[in-house]
């Protein structure tokens, strides 16, 4: 639970065996901590989190291709190997940022708990001066394991990982000591919109990643074209609600509220769809006739999408 002033309490669990797959550790502590507030963005009920202290034993190889996670007995020889370092029990790796003609490393932490390609944290950004006044950005809230976050949304020229490069990334970075603030030497997190696009092996053994490029490396980046942040309410988390709608975004121009129920898209019913489903439908250029529920009234109207960045 949260306490009064904001923070997030845990618990310890002791003496549980856990078993993923064939792979069983037994006599272990778990942390109990509340994930509720994480299901409604996800669309889905969230019993626990595998972290750092169970996949660190072993070498992980994340496929999303398959998509599966397999515990190896050695990492593959071939592909780009790129140095681990754990500290404070985080994985990190190092990357290089391209923007305003300018290369900057930066040290980041390996989140395939992320739905970001990359989130920075605005210490980092603002002491590299990456990312100029001028730039073309757009406020909006996150929300991650410690709360509400806030932060912008921008675009960097490219991220470098070894020899390879992933060009106009759109990033995340917060502005306030949440998210991805950290009391260590981190720019932020490397997350799974950056990590889908390679079969990943994390070494933590021999302390090394192996990358190789799978058939998602060249696709287009998962672009933002509307302006509005949905979330799954309900028992079964049938109903989508709009959660945020960006200002001088689509949804804003399309008259979109907060609270709004989102009843359908081009005739398809959101109720009892995969949230991700509902979403990936918001996306393109193509205009969508959506039906909303806003106090107790139907409102049929066009949400116009276009590239926020």
């Amino acid at each position: 639970m949260a306490n009064p002033g904001g923070e997030v309490q845990v618990g310890r669990v002791a003496h549980v065996t856990l078993q993923a797959g064939d792979v069983v550790l037994e006599g272990q502590t778990l942390l109990a901590a509340p994930l509720s507030s994480l299901e409604p963005m996800l669309g889905r009920h969230l019993d626990g989190i595998l972290g750092h202290a169970f996949l660190s034993q072993f070498v992980v190889d994340l496929d999303y291709v398959r998509p599966s996670i397999t515990f190896l007995d050695r990492a593959p020889t071939e592909g780009l190997v790129l140095p681990l370092a754990v500290i404070e029990d985080m994985p990190f790796i190092e990357v290089t940022l391209e923007n305003e003609g300018r290369s900057t490393p930066a040290r980041v932490e390996i989140d395939s708990g992320s739905f970001e390609a990359l989130g920075l944290n605005g210490r980092f950004v603002a002491s590299t001066n990456l990312v100029d006044a001028s730039a073309r950005k757009f406020e909006e809230r996150g929300v991650g394991f410690g709360g509400e976050t806030k932060g912008y949304r921008t675009r960097l020229a490219g991220l470098r990982l070894g020899s390879f490069t992933l060009r106009n990334p759109a990033i995340h970075v917060t502005t306030d000591a949440g998210g991805y603030q950290s009391t260590i030497a981190s720019a932020g997190v490397l997350g799974a919109e950056v990590l889908r696009r390679f079969d990943v092996v994390i070494d933590y053994p021999a302390g090394r990643v192996v990358l190789r490029p799978n058939r998602f490396f060249d696709d287009v980046w998962i672009e933002d074209n509307s302006g509005l942040r949905l979330i799954a309410m309900g028992t079964s988390f049938e109903k989508k609600v709009i959660s945020e709608v960006l200002s001088a975004s689509p949804a804003a121009e399309a008259g979109l509220r907060d609270g709004d129920a989102l009843v359908s898209v081009d005739g398809v019913t959101a109720a009892g769809r995969p949230l991700v489903e509902v979403i990936q439908m918001l996306r393109g250029t193509t205009p969508r006739q959506l039906v909303l529920e806003r106090e107790g009234k139907r409102i049929e109207l066009t949400l116009r999408l276009r590239p926020l960045l």
